[in-house]
């Protein structure tokens, strides 16, 4: 999680969960921010999904 550096804000679920700014895409329409989320259970990611903001 070094190379992401501080996640933009963290959920409380049953699991921990972080969500990380990726930025804008180029994008010939009007570019959305993307957002990485991680989810964690036992200290191991179980699942990671890239959003649009």
């Amino acid at each position: 999680m070094g190379l992401l550096g501080e996640p933009t804000s963290k959920v409380n679920l049953e699991q921990e969960s972080f969500i990380y700014r990726l930025g804008r895409p180029p994008s010939f329409f009007e570019p959305k921010e993307e957002l990485l989320l991680i989810i964690f259970i036992n200290q191991k990611v179980i699942e990671v999904t890239q959003l649009q903001e």
